[in-house]
């Protein structure tokens, strides 16, 4: 319906105060006079736009308009929020034509309840209502869910990156729609031409390879042997008679074949695993062919293996270098290995080619003959043809390990931290959301208020919903953080560096101006700031004091120097304060040591658990209840009554953060390899985090509030309970 006004001054008053755009939204008063009826001249097109039918759960209008089927010169949706059954518009006045304005209208939820449109000529006599009559839409029109967080049952999911962060180790296309992807810890997704899906593998066994016959018969293939079959709905175990590390799988027809661990060759028949005898004791990385009768497998110590359907025999390698992938087409092949090692294959000679690179590289692929395309650290991708190698740019620093495609215009490229890079003949895109950097330290103050700090100055904020890289003010590499309260935080790094933050943003502050590395961090308020720092100095400690005016430092050595000097580093620390004295506590390599402070007074004594292991945490909820943890599974704590050495009864893994909300909660200790360790009472038990990255640290709120940081960006949270 549309109804022309006569022309009424107190719109045109109203209307001279709208913002000067082209197209404009505004909610419509009732109206009213307020100005000498007739002295005003029109100004612009004002259409006022009535609301019926309008869904009751409606919290917001979008709006868009038309002029003669073209956009208007603000092309961007407008949005109502308020007095929803009544809004106007304005246009310049010397547009003409018919407008077209749509209307959707969506919930609280962003769903979308309801749709209508409606149209009016535009220009003189420049006044007009209209009436939008709304069709209610239904079911509900919803924005797709956020990605399913990666999650071991109870324990963690990804917080950074998303959705997950375990490295990919290796890939394999079907077609364009139909991706398979696996990885660390039994992860394995799957592309349908539009999107990643998590796929249970029921297993956490770190998955190396995968290869595909068709879509109802894909091989993976990993540690201990393991073997699993995806038989178009759901995976399933294999038994293959191995106990070794199964690094790849190919193969052709009805037959695969697996290589690995020790010269391991395992033929795939029929559903049936039967070993082959190699011929070498080398461990076998990868393996490819162009028939089952001509199949070639490359290793350690640039081995070379070749089967011609019977046995495998030995062909002359021109490297010594590990080879880590092979692939060929139909006249050639290439293997890539380490320390940018390429060899290629014409006829049966096998020469080096020149990568121009000392990367490790992980993999390569033939999108085509003559084309290839290899992988490798530091986001390496080169692209090959007739032996001559070009850098391309992937934008990831992560480790590269494996590409497969469809095309050459339709290309995959997995790697550490999650990684899944796509190609489609013109640009790389990644399907990975989040940081990438390495996270050295974390510290939880609130559900909405979570630091993490690492390489390069890299400082992060989690607000309850999103991580964001906030300015440090450094390119520094950062290790240590202590959280004072919500406005006072500190951190401290390499190359000098301090940093603080007092509410509003970080800044650079003074430090003492010896060089050294800043490991570690602790405060009870801003005149009592405490850090311990290696000396650029070889063998040399120190432990700083700030009083709110300047630092003063004491140097830290090994009660028997000169004659041993055990104390060569400092990893990290932790305090508290008894009276007016300062009790510190820090551990480094092959040491634990306790200060007590007192003025200008350092009372220190050391405990030398291992020669040669480093202690890396050291963590504390009194001065009678400190830990310290290390390579080795070393576990160390001071009861008060000096340092001993704690027996944990699980196997020997490098150990790098600890964290405890109270002296008589479970003990959490995170280390390599998704290591995650509980002391639950007197009970020690190893948990499982569905990651093998690396662990660096860990911190909490409760025992079922904890967060974790490590290597490629990683950062776990706990699941509520």
């Amino acid at each position: 319906m549309i109804k022309q006004l006569a022309f009424r001054p107190v719109l045109s008053c109203g209307l001279s105060t709208w913002l000067r755009r082209n197209t404009l939204l505004l909610a419509l008063p009732m109206l009213a006079s307020s100005c000498d009826p007739g002295q005003l001249e029109p100004d612009a097109n004002a259409i006022a736009i009535n609301v019926l039918g309008l869904a009751t759960d409606a919290t917001k209008l979008v709006v868009t308009t038309t002029l003669d089927g073209k956009a208007t010169t603000n092309t961007e949706p407008m949005e109502v929020t308020t007095k929803l059954t009544r809004f106007g518009l304005r246009l310049a006045k010397e547009l003409t034509g018919t407008l077209t304005v749509g209307i959707d209208a969506y919930d609280a939820e962003l769903c979308k309840v309801g749709s209508g449109s409606v149209s009016t000529p535009v220009g003189s006599p420049y006044r007009f209502e209209i009436t939008a009559s709304m069709k209610t839409v239904s079911p509900r029109q919803c924005p797709p869910p956020p990605p399913a967080k990666t999650c071991a049952p109870n324990l963690f999911c990804w917080s950074n990156p998303l959705p997950q962060g375990n490295t990919f180790q290796s890939l394999w296309a079907v077609a364009a729609n139909d991706v398979w992807a696996v990885g660390d810890a039994g992860t394995i997704h799957h592309y349908d031409g539009s999107k990643w899906t998590a796929v249970a593998s029921g297993t956490t066994e770190n998955l190396l390879s995968v290869w595909a016959a068709s879509a109802t018969e894909v091989i993976a293939v990993g540690t201990n042997g393991k073997a699993f079959r995806y038989d178009g709905t759901q995976w399933t175990a294999e038994t293959t008679g191995s106990t070794k590390r199964l690094s790849a799988i190919w193969g052709s027809g009805i037959n695969a074949f697996a290589v690995g661990e020790g010269g391991t060759i395992l033929r795939r028949s029929g559903g049936t695993w039967n070993p082959l005898t190699s011929g070498v004791t080398t461990n076998l990385t990868s393996v490819w062919g162009r028939a089952a009768s001509e199949v070639y497998a490359v290793g350690d110590a640039g081995v070379i293996r070749k089967f011609d359907g019977n046995n495998w025999t030995a062909m002359t390698s021109p490297t010594t270098a590990n080879l880590a992938s092979i692939w060929g087409d139909a006249t050639t092949a290439v293997a890539v290995g380490a320390n940018g090692t390429i060899i290629g294959l014409t006829g049966t000679a096998w020469s080096m080619q020149t990568s121009g690179t000392t990367e490790q590289l992980g993999g390569v692929f033939s999108p085509m003959a003559g084309q290839y395309l290899a992988v490798g650290t530091n986001g390496l991708i080169l692209r090959g043809s007739g032996g001559t190698w070009t850098p391309q740019g992937a934008s990831t620093n992560l480790a590269l390990t494996s590409a497969r495609g469809s095309s050459p215009s339709d290309i995959w490229v997995s790697g550490a931290g999650g990684q899944l890079t796509h190609f489609d003949g013109t640009k790389w895109s990644s399907s990975r959301r989040g940081l990438e950097t390495n996270f050295r330290n974390i510290a939880a103050l609130s559900a909405k208020n979570i630091w993490a700090i690492g390489d390069g100055g890299l400082i992060a904020h989690y607000d309850g919903t999103t991580w964001t890289q906030v300015d440090s003010g450094t390119t520094a590499n950062l290790s240590g953080i202590w959280a004072v309260s919500p406005n006072e935080i500190y951190a401290v790094g390499d190359n000098n560096t301090f940093l603080r933050y007092l509410g509003q943003n970080w800044t650079v502050g003074s430090y003492p101006t010896v060089s050294v590395h800043a490991r570690g961090v602790w405060a009870s308020g801003s005149a009592n700031i405490w850090s311990v720092a290696t000396s650029s100095t070889a063998n040399q400690s120190w432990l700083f004091q700030y009083n709110g005016v300047t630092w003063s430092g004491f140097t830290m050595s090994d009660p028997n120097a000169p004659t041993t000097n055990r104390v060569t580093n400092v990893n990290s620390m932790w305090g508290t304060t008894q009276g007016t004295n300062n009790l510190l506590y820090f551990c480094g390599k092959s040491y634990v040591a306790f200060s007590n402070v007192a003025g200008t007074t350092a009372n220190t004594s050391f405990g030398f658990p291992s020669s040669g292991l480093e202690l890396r945490s050291i963590f504390g909820t009194s001065s009678t209840d400190v830990w310290a943890v290390g390579d080795g599974g070393l576990v160390y704590q001071n009861n008060g009554g000096g340092w001993q050495i704690v027996s944990t009864g699980l196997p020997a893994v490098n150990l790098g953060g600890l964290w405890r909300q109270s002296g008589t909660s479970d003990l959490w200790i995170v280390g390599d390899q998704g290591t995650l360790w509980k002391m639950e009472g007197t009970m020690w038990s190893a948990k499982e985090t569905n990651t093998r990255n690396r662990l660096l640290s860990i911190s909490g709120l409760s025992q079922s509030d904890v967060w974790v940081s490590g290597m490629s960006g990683t950062i776990l949270h706990t699941l509520p309970q």
